[in-house]
C-alpha cells in the first residue's frame, strides 16, 4: 500500500503542474500572447498524458498487490478508482472465459 501511496503522489504531482500549466495558459491567452498560451497549454497536455499512465501505474501496482493469492476465480478490485477496476473487471471476465470458467 506505501507503494501505491508512492504511485499517486506522482499523479498528484503531475495533476497540480497541468492546472498550473493551464492556468498559466489561460492568462497568457488572456494577455493576448497566443503563442505562448499554446506553447504553455501544450505543456498542460502533456502533464495529463504522464498523469494518466501514472495513474495506469499506480491502478496496475494495486491490483496486482490484491490479487497475487487468486486462483483466476476472483479478482480483488478493492482501491482502485472507478474506471480502473471497470476496465480490470472485463479483462478479469474475458480471461475467465478463454479459460472455461462461467460467469
Amino acid at each position: 500500500d506505501a507503494e501505491y501511496q508512492k504511485l499517486m503522489k506522482v499523479v498528484d504531482g503531475h495533476a497540480k503542474k497541468r492546472g498550473e500549466y493551464f492556468e498559466q495558459s489561460k492568462k497568457a491567452f488572456n494577455d493576448g500572447d497566443k503563442g505562448k498560451a499554446k506553447e504553455l497549454s501544450d505543456l498542460g497536455k502533456a502533464e495529463g498524458v504522464k498523469m494518466e499512465e501514472a495513474k495506469a501505474k499506480a491502478g496496475e501496482t494495486m491490483y496486482n498487490m490484491k490479487n497475487k493469492e487468486s486462483d483466476g476465480t476472483w479478482c480483488d478490485l478493492h482501491g482502485l478508482q472507478v474506471e480502473e477496476a471497470m476496465n480490470r473487471t472485463e479483462k478479469f471476465i474475458a480471461a475467465a472465459k478463454k479459460k472455461g470458467l462461467k460467469e
